[in-house]
């Protein structure tokens, strides 16, 4: 495998390599996810071309993906990795990792070894921006919270005449 990670598809002998057919080959360069290979090393082998849909990267930046990772999560983010490689263990973090256009983004990372796995050989790290999610919780609107206003403002559309929603909840 490549020590520099490679963002897009890998060539035809690393998937072959990886035992991964051309249809995966589709999936993991289509995904909006960010699906990274890292070594024990903790250097990346290969990134999919959503790092350049969701963080604004078209290659991976050098010490990808330590380097994108907020100062105040950078030792979670550590540590979580050396117990994930030392215990085979699987792990799910959510921490921040910087845009190509210099703002902090949340993220949430599945985290699973495969170092031990012939095919794979890495530890495979499945990366979502959930900024949004962050966001709206820190102002108190949980999924629960958005859905109503959701229903609410369809309601509001089908109502057949004005109406008021009064402090005691009713509907006039």
């Amino acid at each position: 495998m490549p020590t520099d990670a490679n963002v897009g598809t890998p060539p035809a002998e690393e998937l072959t390599k990886l035992g991964v057919g051309p249809d995966w080959s589709v999936l993991l360069s289509e995904t909006h996810d960010i699906v990274t290979l890292i070594g024990a090393d903790r250097r990346p082998i290969w990134v999919n071309p959503a790092l350049e849909r969701v963080l604004g990267y078209a290659e991976a930046p050098e010490n990808f993906p330590a380097a994108f990772v907020h100062p105040d999560d950078a030792e979670q983010v550590v540590k979580a990795f050396d117990r994930l490689v030392s215990t085979g263990e699987t792990s799910t973090l959510e921490y921040r990792v910087r845009h190509a256009d210099g703002t902090w983004r949340w993220v949430e990372v599945a985290v699973r070894n495969r170092l031990n796995d012939p095919r794979i050989r890495a530890v495979v790290a499945v990366a979502r921006d959930i900024t949004d999610r962050r966001q709206a919780a820190g102002r108190g609107e949980g999924r629960a919270a958005l859905d109503g206003r959701v229903e609410l403002a369809e309601l509001m559309e089908r109502w057949p005449r004005p109406a008021v929603i009064h402090s005691d909840g009713l509907v006039r």
